[in-house]
C-alpha cells in the first residue's frame, strides 16, 4: 500500500475505534448488588443492576480467574431479564448464575451493548464446615453521611454477607432514596478482600414493601419471608414483620414447618425488622404472641431485629417460661440482638431484666462462627468511632465426628460476654 493512502485510512480507523468505544460506554451498569434467589448458596448467585435504557444488555460474563474486565476473556456467560415499574429511575436487570462450584471465587462483569461494569468478585458458600463471618444491622434510613460511615467501617471486616434488618430508606415509595442506597452500595459494599458483599434484607416499616423494594431485590420465594442454609451449620430465617394479618398468619405456620425441617442445624438465626423486646419501642406483642413460642420450642439461637435505633444484646430469654426474668444460660433461652444504628437518628435506650448490654450509637454487629462450634459477637461503632464496644462468645459442643459435614447433633451450648 502506498504511504499517501495510509494516513487517511489510519485516521478513519481511529475515528471508528473512538466512536465504537464511546458507544459501548453510553449506558454502563450502576447500582450493582448481589443477592440469593434460592436456597443453594454454594452453587448460585444473583447479580442485579440498573441501566438507563432497556437495550443496554442483561449479560454477566464470569470466570474463576480475574480477566481485567475484558469481555473477550471470560469463560462463562449468563443472560437474565430486564424489567421496570412506574416511578423507576431506569431499567432493572437480574441475572442468576447457577451451576457454580462451592467455596470458589468468581470474577465477573455485567452489562452488554450499553457498556460493561468494572470487574467484581464474589465467593460461593461452602458445603463443608469452615469458619465464616457475617454482619448484622439495619435502619440506615435518612442520614446518608452516617450510613456511609457505618458501611465504610463494615467493609473493613470483609463479611460473607450482611443480614439487614430493614428500613434501608426513609420512604420506600420515593425512588431517589433507593437510588441513594444502591449508589452507596456501589461505593462501599466491597470488602477489604476485594469481594462484593451480598445483602439479605428484611422489610422495614419505612420500606413499606413497595414495588420499589420488590423490583430491586431478587430474593427467594415470595420475597417477604424465606430461609436458606449457609454451609452445614447455619440456618437463617427471614420474616416480614410488616405483613398483613393474613401474611402474619401464613408466616406462623410456615415458620413452624421450616424450623422443624431444619431441627438438626446447630445455629438458627432469625431476621426481622420490629424489635421483640423493649429497646426504645415497647414489646412487639404481635411477635411475642405469634412467633416467640415457636422460637422458644424449636431451638432458635439468635433473633436479629432493628426498628429501635440503638444497640441491645439480651440476657438468655425464654418468654414461654417467663416474662419477668432471664434464664440461667443460653442453653435455655434465646439471644435477642436489636441493631438499628446504621445511620437513622439515634434513640434513647431502655433498661430491664432482659438487657445484658445496651447503648445508643452508630454501629453494626460482626458475627464469627468458627468450625469448632464457637460464635463470637462483636458490636462495632461505625465510622467515626470504629471500635468494638461490646462482645460475647457462645460455644457449641457437638456429639459427632468433626470430619462429618452433615447436620450437627447439638449436646450443649453456653454463651457469655461482658454485660
Amino acid at each position: 500500500m502506498k504511504a499517501k493512502h495510509l494516513a487517511p485510512i489510519l485516521l478513519i480507523s481511529l475515528i471508528l475505534s473512538i466512536h465504537a468505544g464511546f458507544a459501548a460506554e453510553t449506558d454502563p451498569p450502576h447500582h450493582i448488588h448481589l443477592t440469593w434467589q434460592r436456597d443453594d448458596l454454594a452453587h448460585a448467585m444473583t447479580v442485579t443492576w440498573q441501566s438507563l435504557e432497556e437495550g443496554s444488555g442483561s449479560t454477566v460474563l464470569y470466570d474463576t480467574e480475574p480477566r481485567g474486565g475484558d469481555p473477550g476473556l471470560y469463560a462463562y456467560s449468563a443472560e437474565g431479564v430486564a424489567h421496570t415499574y412506574p416511578g423507576a429511575s431506569g431499567i432493572i436487570h437480574d441475572v442468576e448464575l447457577t451451576g457454580l462450584e462451592p467455596e470458589t471465587t468468581y470474577y465477573l462483569i455485567c452489562g452488554g451493548e450499553g457498556g460493561w461494569s468494572g470487574e467484581m468478585a464474589f465467593e460461593t458458600a461452602p458445603l463443608g464446615r469452615r469458619d465464616l463471618r457475617f454482619v448484622v444491622g439495619g435502619d440506615s434510613r435518612s442520614n446518608p453521611d452516617d450510613r456511609d460511615a457505618v458501611s465504610s467501617a463494615m467493609r473493613e471486616t470483609s463479611p460473607g454477607f450482611v443480614l439487614f434488618s430493614g428500613d434501608l430508606v426513609n420512604d420506600g415509595a420515593i425512588q431517589g432514596q433507593w437510588d441513594g442506597f444502591f449508589g452507596h452500595m456501589d461505593e462501599y459494599w466491597t470488602g477489604e478482600d476485594g469481594l462484593t458483599i451480598p445483602i439479605v434484607p428484611a422489610i422495614g416499616n419505612h420500606d413499606k414493601g413497595t414495588v420499589n423494594y420488590f423490583d430491586q431485590f431478587a430474593l427467594p420465594g415470595n420475597e417477604e419471608w424465606f430461609s436458606f442454609d449457609y454451609g452445614p451449620d447455619l440456618h437463617i430465617v427471614v420474616l416480614n414483620s410488616e405483613a398483613t394479618v393474613e401474611g402474619l398468619e401464613a408466616q406462623t405456620e410456615w415458620l413452624r414447618e421450616d424450623l422443624e425441617e431444619h431441627a438438626d442445624y446447630p445455629w438458627k438465626v432469625v431476621l426481622l425488622h420490629r424489635n421483640i423486646l423493649p429497646s426504645y419501642h415497647d414489646w412487639w406483642l404481635t411477635g411475642v404472641n405469634r412467633w416467640v413460642p415457636i422460637w422458644d420450642t424449636h431451638g432458635v439461637d439468635l433473633v436479629v431485629t432493628g426498628h429501635s435505633h440503638n444497640y441491645l444484646r439480651s440476657n438468655p430469654v425464654n418468654l414461654t417460661e417467663s416474662m419477668e426474668e432471664a434464664q440461667p444460660s443460653f442453653s435455655e433461652g434465646v439471644m435477642y440482638l436489636s441493631s438499628g444504628g446504621w445511620g437513622a437518628p439515634l434513640y434513647e435506650i431502655k433498661e430491664g431484666w432482659w438487657v445484658a448490654y445496651t447503648d445508643s450509637l452508630l454501629h453494626f454487629a460482626q458475627i464469627d462462627l468458627y468450625a469448632n462450634g464457637t460464635l463470637h459477637l462483636q458490636a462495632q461503632g461505625g465510622g467515626y468511632q470504629h471500635q468494638t464496644f461490646h462482645e460475647g462468645i457462645c460455644h457449641r459442643h457437638r456429639g459427632r465426628d468433626p470430619g462429618d459435614h452433615g447436620p450437627a447433633t447439638v449436646s450443649h451450648r453456653n454463651c457469655g460476654g461482658p454485660g
